[in-house]
């Protein structure tokens, strides 16, 4: 989306921002001019304006493209069709944007940079990497909803968990969430299935291979939790252990090419896309991977950021189930 630029007439005087935004950018629905608004991609006169702003004759509005909203970046689209959009996560980055928070995020991206007007149909933590989805319209929203509700959306995760993951679960004990910090496995039953299963096994940690049909919040974490194999590093839900370092026990690199110095480069190389300083900055540095979703309309995979570090053996395991 392009700069685009409107100075006020005396018949704008004292309207309403988001009224004449709506009456001069007529693609934009009124809903979506106000989040423009609270994303801060609105400016009067050069600066960030809220939607309930009166505007005045010869104000300059402008609401800006991605060179200034989102420091060009790309977005990382996976796969489009006329319904649904799906992009890469990556992790230690938002997935949903909260109004007054200048913190980054995915949704920020899409909706500045393709369309303000796209819904955002699914959540990862922080600290999790993988596939979120949008819809382009409202009916899309609708048809996804009937879809999750009628277990008709897979989704599937990688999850580098405690403990030693030899044999299949399956899990639909109730989640019960409490002022959205942590949540809770109830011993009754709910509505809820996360299918976890071994992917690959070490003497302390397992990589786990995790099936769910309809999302609730932390839900591969505290199920996982719950049957005795927290997610490494996740301190929230009983971690013992507070670093990553397992990753590389589990799965040692074989780089099968190159020099001596490039092996070692490859060796080197970061699990994950994050500075350092947002790795150390933030409490949550589980590993957890959306690696995976289908529904009727489509399906879409996406490899891990570690994917790099595991030898071939596991590599070709992987790229067989995608």
């Amino acid at each position: 989306m392009n700069e685009q630029k409107y100075v006020c007439k005396n018949s704008d005087e004292n309207n309403r921002l988001d009224y004449v935004l709506k009456t001069v950018f007529s693609m934009h629905s009124i809903r979506s001019v106000k989040r423009l608004c609270e994303q801060n991609t609105v400016l009067v006169n050069e600066k960030p304006a809220k939607a309930s702003y009166k505007v005045k004759e010869n104000d300059c509005i402008s609401i800006i493209g991605q060179e200034k909203s989102a420091n060009h970046a790309a977005v990382p689209i996976l796969f489009e069709n006329k319904g649904y959009l799906a992009c890469y996560k990556k992790p230690f980055c938002h997935s949903e944007h909260h109004a007054g928070n200048n913190a980054f995020s995915l949704e920020f991206l899409v909706r500045t940079q393709i369309n303000p007007d796209y819904i955002l149909l699914n959540r990862l933590d922080f600290a999790t990497s993988g596939i979120i989805v949008f819809a382009k319209h409202h009916n899309d929203y609708e048809q996804w909803k009937n879809w999750q509700k009628n277990q008709k959306i897979e989704k599937k995760y990688f999850a580098l968990v405690e403990g030693k993951l030899d044999t299949p679960y399956s899990i639909n004990n109730k989640i019960i969430t409490r002022k959205h910090k942590k949540v809770y496995v109830s011993h009754e039953p709910g509505d809820r299935i996360t299918q976890i299963a071994p992917f690959g096994i070490h003497e302390n940690a397992s990589l786990a291979d995790c099936t769910i049909f309809q999302g609730a919040r932390h839900q591969i974490r505290a199920h996982s939790a719950f049957l005795g194999f927290p997610l490494v590093a996740d301190m929230k839900y009983g971690a013992k252990t507070d670093t990553f370092q397992t990753l590389k026990n589990i799965f040692p690199i074989r780089p099968a090419h190159g020099s001596e110095a490039e092996q070692k480069q490859e060796l080197n190389k970061p699990y994950f896309p994050c500075s350092l300083e947002t790795y150390r900055n933030d409490t949550e540095h589980f590993c957890l991977h959306h690696y995976f979703v289908s529904c009727p309309a489509f399906s879409v995979p996406v490899l891990p950021p570690y994917f790099h570090i595991l030898n071939k053996p596991m590599q070709n395991a992987m790229l067989k189930m995608l």
